[in-house]
């Protein structure tokens, strides 16, 4: 990545002029899933005995983004190389992630703390919630940020499609993320880092494979 945090995290949209309803659709997802995300940061902070607003008084900036992921058929991408997947095994940089799946075949796994990988429940309905890597710092791994990858479409569905629709909160470029001092904290003792520096560290590194 190249040029300031500003540049970087606040970089102009670009909008297909041939599909003329994205912008509002997406417009009206990214702000319903903000005010979801603010919820669910105040209830965090709550569980860990601190005020309300730590998390969200930490992310004031409209510090997230949103992703239309679509993960196309196997009739579609030709022959799957063995081990290749949708989406390779990552966790999320930010504080918490919504997505909003469709159900497959071909869908997500999550990472048990055995090592095996296992599907994620799927309920109509309702988003899925992923605690990020700065959340797992701030509580010292009390809340995890857990592995997840996207398998590869079946050879028996050939005409599977999937799309989600992912929205990623982050912090603050120079908020210090550093363990809470907290009872509350879990083990573990990161180094103190800014959230602009570390996410600049993690740009990248998602794979298919």
């Amino acid at each position: 990545m190249t040029g300031t945090v500003e540049e970087e995290w606040y970089a102009p949209n670009s909008w297909p002029a041939e599909v003329p309803g994205l912008r509002p659709a997406a417009t009206a997802f990214s702000a319903a899933c903000a005010g979801v995300a603010e919820d669910l940061l105040r209830v965090a902070a709550l569980a860990l005995d601190l005020a309300d607003d730590f998390f969200v008084s930490r992310c004031t900036g409209d510090t997230w983004t949103v992703e239309l992921d679509r993960f196309p058929a196997r009739q579609e991408v030709g022959t799957v190389l063995p081990g290749q997947l949708r989406a390779g095994p990552h966790t999320d940089a930010g504080t918490l992630a919504l997505v909003d799946r469709e159900p497959g075949s071909g869908g997500l796994q999550v990472r048990a703390l055995d090592g095996c990988w296992v599907d994620a429940p799927f309920v109509p309905g309702a988003l899925t919630v992923n605690a990020g890597d700065l959340l797992a710092r701030w509580t010292g791994d009390r809340w995890r940020s857990t592995p997840h990858r996207v398998l590869p479409p079946p050879v028996e569905l050939p005409g599977e499609e999937l799309l989600d629709l992912a929205f990623r909160a982050e912090a603050d470029p120079g908020t210090v993320v550093e363990r809470l001092p907290t009872p509350a904290a879990g083990p573990t003792r990161y180094e103190p880092v800014t959230a602009g520096r570390f996410r600049r560290s993690r740009s990248g590194s998602v794979s298919v494979g």
